[in-house]
C-alpha cells in the first residue's frame, strides 16, 4: 500500500466499500495516489480473470501491462488533481476480450478534501459502439443492445430537448414506464427548482457539440432524488441532431464517499491526540498542510514558512538538508533529529520523510511524520550514561557480571570480563560452554560444582579460579547467584568475575615479607652475638698475623683461618638480611662496571661463563655495594649449579621506564633492570611460589638462605625481583632496582693496609673478647685506649678525662648492650657534655638504621662487626682527623 496518504487509508473501511460494490454489474476500482489497487469488484475480477489476492496491492501498470498504463497515466493524474475525467475506449479483457469501455475517473477525497486516490468506473459499450457503427444498417441491433446498457440511457432531439427513447434502465432510473418517459423534457427529469438550470446545461451543451460529464441528480416518479453522474454526447442521426445521455445512478458510490469521510474524520480524530505530527511540504519546503503542529506552534504560524523561519540556524540546516536529499533522489529517509521551536527545550523526533509525486509523476513536495521521541531519548541517555559508569567502575575495579539462562544456556557477559580474560568483547561464544572453556581446566570442575551448590541451596556462593590465557593468566573471583522464577524454581544464574590476580601477588608478597620478619629477631640476634665472636677471632688473627714475617709458617696458618672467618662473616651478613629494621649503606655507582667482577667472582672454579649485554648507558643506582653484590652473587651461583655440566649465563642490563601496565609492585619510574638467564633444568611450576622462602631449597647442600637473602636485599633497596622458568629449558631472574640521578663514584680498587695515628681512645663494648681485642690493636696502631663495659661507666670516664684535661680523642661504642645502657644512648649523654665528641659506633646489627644515616645521629664514623685491623684503623684515622 502507497505511503502517499496512508494514513488515510483503514483496512475496515476498504472492506465496507467493497461489499457495497461487490454487486455492481460495472467494473469499479479504488486506487491509491500510487496507482496501487485498494478495492475492486466481482466484475472487474472476472473481466480479468483474476483473484482478489491477484490484483489488491498491486499496480494498474502490473495488471495492464505498461503500454496501456502509460496511455492511462495521463488520465489518472488528472483526476489525482482533483477533476472528474471521462474517455472511452478499446480495452482487452484477459477473460472477456477486447472491449470497448466508457471510463469515468473520480476523485477520491478524505475528510479534509485532499485526494487521497481515485474511484475508477468502467462501463462495457462494446455493444452501444457496435450499434453506433452500424446504426444506419440495423437499427433492430441497435435497439437490442441501446435496452442491454447497464447505464441508464436517453436520447433527445437536441432541438426540442424532449426524449423520444429510453431504455430498461432509464424506467428504473426514473421509476417510470416507457410510455410515460417518452416525450418529456429533458428538464423534467430533474428537481423543479432547478428546471432552469439544467435548461441551459442541456443548450450549452448542444451549441458545443462535444462530450459532457457532470455530477447531478434525477427525481423518480415517486419523489426520490438520486444522485446520478451524466456522461453525454450529440450526434447526428438521418440528418438530426440528436443527444445521448448515460445517467449512472451515485447512490452506492455516495454511501462509500460518506462511509469513507466518517473513516477519514475518525484517524483525523485519533491523529489528533497521537504524539505523531504530519505534515506536506512543496518543493520549496514550505509547509503546505500541517496535522498536530509542533509544540508552541499553531497550523497557521506554519503554514507558509520554512525550517529557516521556525528554527534555530543550526537544526535549520540540518532538517533541511535531509528534507532537500529526499526531494532531489526521491529516495524516502528515516532520520532521528533533535529541534527546539521558539527557543523552548529540545525536542527529539523520529521522523519519516516521503516524496510526493504530481500528476506528470515529478515531485511537487515532500510529506513528514515526526513522532515525539524525547522522553524515550531522556531515558535512553540516562540509560547510556548509567551504562558508561557501570562499564568505568567495573574497569577500574576490574570486576565484570554474567547472566546465564538456565532454559536456553545462553549468557550474557559485560566488557571487563572480555578483557579479563585477554579477549574484544563479542569474541567468544555467549554460552555457559564458551565461558567454562576460558577457565582454566584445573579449576573448572570447581567452578561447575559450585554453580550446582547455589541452584541445590539457592544462595551464593564465591569461588576462585585462574583463566587459561597463557601470557597472562589470572586469578579471579566469582560470585555465584541463583534467581527464581514466579514458581520458585531457579530460572538463571547470576554472577560476577573480578580480576584478584595483583591482590594474590600482594598477598604472596605480605605472606613473604611476614615470613621474614618472623625469622628476622632470631636472626640477627644470632648474627649480633656472632659477629661480636667472629669480631674478637677475626681481629685476634688479623692482629697475629702482624708480628709474623710473611714466610712464616704460623703466619700462612692465619691467613686462612682469617679466610674461613670472612666466610663466616658473609653467612652472619645473609641473616643479618632478615632482621628487623635497617637500611643499606648507600652510594650511587655503576652497575656496568661492577656486574663483570661480581660474575667473574661468583664463577670462580665453575665451568660455566658468562655472556655480558649491558646497555652502553646504563643508569647507575644508589646501592649498598656490599648487599647487592651479594645478591647478584647469589643469583650467579644458582645460575651455575643448575647447569652442573657448564654453560652460558646471559647477564643482560637495561634502561626501563615502568608504568602501571607492566603489573609490577613498584613505583611508576625509571628502573635499571638487571636479566640473569640460564639455561638449566628450569624451576617446576609448584616451587615457583617458594623460591625466596627462607630455607626452602631443592639442593641436597643449601642453606635455603640465597634465594630468599637475594630477595630481602632486593626489596630493602626499593626494588623488586621475578622469576620466568620452564622445566627443561631453563629460568630467567629479573631484577629491577630504582634508577639515580647523581654520578656514579667509580669503582677503584686499593690494596688495604693498616692507617697508623696517635691519640687517646675510649672504648665501650659488652664482650670482653672485644675489648681485649681493641686494647691490643690501639696500641698497634699508635693510640692509648681505656676500656668500659656499658655506657655509665664510658660516660663517668669521659668526664674524668675531661676534668684531667687529657680527654679522649675519640670513643668506640657498641650500639647494643643488653641490660646496660647501650651507644646510643651513651653518645646523647656525650654530646651534652661535649658537643664536639667524635664518636665511631660500631655493631654486630651491621643493618643497624644508625649504621645506614649516622650522621643524623651526630655519629663520626661506623665501623660493622667482625672487622679487621685494616677496616677498623681506617675508619678511626678518619674520625680523629675528619677525613
Amino acid at each position: 500500500m502507497s505511503t502517499s496518504g496512508e494514513s488515510d487509508w483503514n483496512d475496515e473501511m476498504l472492506r465496507k466499500y467493497e461489499r457495497i460494490i461487490a454487486p455492481a454489474p460495472d467494473h469499479i476500482s479504488i486506487l491509491n495516489r500510487d496507482y496501487v489497487y485498494q478495492v475492486v469488484n466481482e466484475t472487474y475480477l472476472k473481466a480479468h480473470g483474476k483473484s482478489r489476492d491477484e490484483i489488491i496491492g498491486h499496480t494498474v501498470s502490473e495488471l495492464l501491462g505498461p503500454e496501456l498504463f502509460g496511455v492511462l497515466k495521463e488520465y489518472l493524474d488528472r483526476c489525482l488533481k482533483g477533476e472528474v475525467v471521462n474517455f472511452l475506449k478499446w480495452i482487452d479483457f484477459a477473460a472477456i476480450g477486447k472491449r470497448f469501455m466508457s471510463v469515468i475517473y473520480y476523485p477520491f477525497f478524505d475528510g479534509q478534501g485532499t485526494v487521497i486516490g481515485a474511484v475508477v468506473t468502467s462501463r462495457d459499450l462494446t455493444e452501444l459502439k457496435t450499434v453506433e457503427e452500424k446504426l444506419e444498417e440495423s437499427e433492430k441491433k441497435y435497439r437490442l443492445l441501446f435496452e442491454h446498457l447497464n447505464d441508464a440511457a436517453f436520447l433527445a432531439d437536441a432541438g426540442t430537448g424532449r426524449l423520444f427513447e429510453t431504455n430498461k434502465q432509464g424506467e428504473v432510473l426514473l421509476g417510470r414506464e416507457r410510455d410515460e418517459i417518452l416525450g418529456m423534457h429533458q428538464s423534467e427529469l430533474h428537481h423543479p427548482g432547478k428546471s432552469e438550470e439544467y435548461r441551459k446545461r442541456f443548450t450549452a451543451h448542444v451549441e458545443k457539440g462535444s462530450t459532457a460529464n457532470d455530477m447531478g441528480e434525477v427525481l423518480m416518479k415517486d419523489g426520490t432524488a438520486v444522485p446520478v453522474h451524466i456522461s453525454s454526447a450529440t450526434f447526428e442521426l438521418g440528418g438530426k441532431k440528436l443527444i445521448l445521455g448515460l445517467f449512472r445512478d451515485m447512490t452506492e458510490y455516495m454511501k462509500a464517499q460518506e462511509a469513507l469521510r466518517l473513516m477519514g474524520e475518525q484517524f483525523r480524530v485519533a491523529l489528533k491526540h497521537s504524539p505523531i505530527a504530519v505534515f506536506n511540504q512543496d518543493t520549496e519546503l514550505r509547509y503546505t498542510w500541517v496535522y498536530n503542529p509542533h509544540p508552541g506552534l499553531s497550523t497557521e504560524e506554519m503554514l507558509g514558512k520554512t525550517d529557516r523561519d521556525l528554527l534555530s540556524p543550526g537544526d535549520a540546516e540540518r532538517l533541511t538538508r535531509i528534507k532537500s536529499a529526499v526531494l532531489k533522489t526521491g529516495l524516502a529517509a528515516r532520520e532521528e533529529v533533535k529541534v527546539s521551536y521558539n527557543n523552548g527545550p529540545d525536542i527529539y523526533y523520529d521522523l519519516t520523510i516521503e516524496p510526493l509525486y504530481d500528476a506528470k509523476g515529478e515531485i511537487g513536495g515532500i510529506t513528514c511524520a515526526a513522532m515525539d521521541i524525547t522522553r524515550h531519548k531522556r531515558i535512553e541517555d540516562d540509560l547510556r550514561k548509567s551504562e558508561a559508569r557501570l562499564s568505568a567502575a567495573q574497569q577500574i575495579a576490574r570486576i565484570g557480571n554474567w547472566d546465564l539462562d538456565l532454559s536456553t544456556d545462553e549468557m550474557e557477559w559485560s566488557d571487563e570480563i572480555y578483557r579479563i580474560f585477554c579477549m574484544e568483547p563479542g569474541k567468544a561464544s555467549l554460552t555457559y560452554e564458551g565461558f567454562l572453556s576460558l577457565i582454566h581446566a584445573d579449576d573448572r570442575e570447581n567452578f561447575k560444582n559450585s554453580v550446582k551448590t547455589a541452584l541445590s541451596s539457592n544462595l551464593p556462593v564465591t569461588t576462585e579460579f585462574k583463566t587459561t590465557c597463557p601470557k597472562c593468566e589470572h586469578i579471579c573471583s566469582s560470585k555465584i547467584e541463583p534467581k527464581l522464577d514466579d514458581s520458585g524454581r531457579p530460572s538463571r544464574v547470576i554472577g560476577t568475575v573480578q580480576d584478584i590476580t595483583e591482590n594474590k601477588k600482594l598477598e604472596r608478597e605480605l605472606l613473604k615479607s611476614q615470613k621474614l620478619e618472623s625469622i628476622g629477631v632470631l636472626a640477627g640476634g644470632i648474627a649480633h652475638d656472632f659477629n661480636n665472636l667472629l669480631t674478637g677471632i677475626y681481629g685476634n688473627i688479623s692482629l697475629a698475623g702482624k708480628y709474623l714475617s710473611p714466610d712464616n709458617k704460623a703466619r700462612q696458618i692465619l691467613l686462612r683461618a682469617e679466610a674461613a672467618s670472612i666466610r663466616a662473616r658473609d653467612l652472619t651478613r645473609q641473616l643479618l638480611t632478615f632482621s628487623k629494621g635497617g637500611a643499606p649503606v648507600k652510594q650511587t655507582v655503576s652497575l656496568a662496571e661492577r656486574m663483570r667482577d661480581w660474575c667473574s667472582l661468583a664463577l670462580l672454579g665453575s665451568n660455566a661463563q658468562c655472556h655480558f649485554d649491558i646497555h652502553e648507558a646504563l643508569w647507575p643506582v644508589d646501592i649498598d655495594e656490599g648487599q647487592i653484590s651479594q645478591a647478584i652473587h647469589n643469583l650467579i651461583l644458582n645460575a651455575s649449579q643448575s647447569m652442573p655440566g657448564g654453560g652460558t649465563i646471559g647477564i643482560r642490563g637495561d634502561n626501563v621506564v615502568l608504568s602501571k601496565k607492566e603489573g609490577l609492585p613498584l613505583k611508576e619510574g625509571s628502573y635499571v633492570r638487571i636479566s640473569i638467564e640460564d639455561k638449566g633444568a628450569g624451576i617446576p611450576d609448584e616451587h615457583l611460589e617458594k623460591i625466596f622462602d627462607p630455607y626452602f631449597t631443592t639442593k641436597q647442600k643449601g642453606t635455603g638462605l640465597g634465594l630468599a637473602t637475594t630477595y630481602s636485599i632486593i626489596k630493602n633497596h626499593e626494588g623488586y625481583i621475578t622469576v620466568e622458568s620452564q622445566v627443561g629449558s631453563g629460568s630467567a631472574f629479573y631484577v629491577y632496582l630504582p634508577a639515580s640521578r647523581k654520578e656514579a663514584v667509580r669503582n677503584e680498587k686499593v690494596k688495604e693496609a693498616p692507617v697508623f695515628g696517635k691519640g687517646k681512645v675510649l672504648v665501650m663494648d659488652d664482650e670482653e673478647l672485644i675489648r681485649d681485642l681493641t686494647g691490643d690493636v690501639l696500641p698497634y696502631l699508635g693510640y692509648s685506649v681505656e676500656l668500659a663495659k656499658e655506657g655509665s661507666e664510658a660516660i663517668g670516664l669521659y668526664i674524668s678525662a675531661m676534668k684531667s684535661e687529657e680527654p679522649f680523642d675519640a670513643v668506640i661504642l657498641d650500639l647494643t648492650i643488653p641490660g646496660g645502657m647501650g651507644g646510643r644512648e651513651a653518645l646523647e649523654k656525650l654530646l651534652e657534655i661535649n658537643p664536639n665528641v667524635k664518636a665511631l659506633v660500631s655493631s654486630g646489627y651491621s643493618n643497624d638504621p644508625i649504621m645506614a644515616d649516622y650522621k643524623k645521629y651526630g655519629i663520626k664514623g661506623v665501623v660493622a662487626k667482625p672487622f679487621n685491623i685494616e677496616t677498623l684503623s681506617k675508619a678511626l684515622y678518619n674520625v680523629i682527623n675528619g677525613a
